[in-house]
């Protein structure tokens, strides 16, 4: 399904679903970077977190003074009700085709004082992102990487490494599919974990210290759940391949990286055809 395209002008285009907006740009993920980057300094806003080879930056947080509160919108800046504060954090990853490539942005607010702030490592930005809540920044960078795009000779050796993956990629390891996710343990575990409730996928129960989310198709009085309707129905797999209807997600590392194995009641890997159709829908709600 095409997704809903908010603003298109020639090489550059706001759009947005339910999970994330964000700008496409008819350039390489590393001209993206730095253009970016010149996007922050102009408005004089510091980075606190950058690594080209993941594609993210994260801002500081911002007072939303007079200044910001044009840059970065939301509520009527000096009320009681307005929030105080806010830090952004981009994603830049490659599009759906060779020189195509997706700037993520997502806005994080806060009303508290200096020692209210939430610490960084906590932040869950996996939640969806309104495109109300980010639309006056979007806009602007948009409009900045429109007119200020980077020739190829100003590419820094840091943007070069600008990686091309995305976040989370579905994989194959040993013939088996996998979700690979380009995070931490941690931030895989939440992420995991926000994604089901965000899909409504059957979650029985889960396990970290296994590793483990645990997936009831079926309830004890034989109720199937809406997703293995949707298994059945929509995706026309046959009822003989869920056995008990019983599944569980292993959360496996993998270097700096967490691979997502889809299993049956006995921690044996699902058939492909089972385990593609899970991950796949895992994904999309994944940010």
């Amino acid at each position: 399904m095409a997704l809903p395209v908010i603003w298109d002008e020639e090489r550059i285009k706001i759009a947005s679903n339910q999970q994330k907006s964000w700008v496409s740009i008819n350039v390489a993920p590393s001209l993206a970077w730095e253009s970016v980057l010149g996007f922050w300094n102009e408005q004089g806003i510091p980075l606190v977190y950058k690594n080209a080879r993941r594609g993210i930056m994260e801002t500081e947080w911002v007072v939303l003074d007079k200044a910001h509160g044009k840059i970065f919108g939301r509520g009527e800046i000096g009320s009681e009700l307005a929030p105080s504060k806010v830090k952004i954090r981009v994603h830049i990853e490659r599009g759906d085709f060779p020189d195509m490539t997706n700037v993520y942005l997502m806005q994080k607010y806060s009303s508290g004082g200096e020692a209210e702030l939430p610490d960084a490592a906590t932040i869950d930005w996996s939640a969806p992102q309104l495109f109300d809540h980010v639309q006056t920044p979007l806009a602007g960078l948009a409009s900045y990487l429109k007119t200020n795009q980077q020739p190829p000779t100003s590419i820094s050796l840091a943007a070069q490494s600008t990686s091309v993956e995305q976040l989370t990629e579905i994989v194959q390891r040993s013939g088996l599919n996998m979700l690979l996710l380009r995070k931490d343990f941690n931030h895989s575990w939440v992420s995991i974990g926000e994604a089901l409730k965000r899909g409504k996928f059957p979650l029985e129960d889960l396990d970290r210290s296994q590793s483990l989310f645990y997936l009831e198709l079926r309830d004890s009085e034989k109720n199937k759940s809406e997703l293995l309707e949707q298994l059945l129905q929509k995706d026309e797999l046959s009822k003989n391949l869920f056995g008990d209807y019983k599944l569980q997600l292993k959360l496996i590392e993998e270097g700096e990286n967490i691979l997502v194995r889809v299993e049956n009641s006995q921690g044996l890997p699902t058939v492909n055809e089972v385990s593609a159709v899970i991950l796949k829908r895992l994904k999309e709600y994944i940010s």
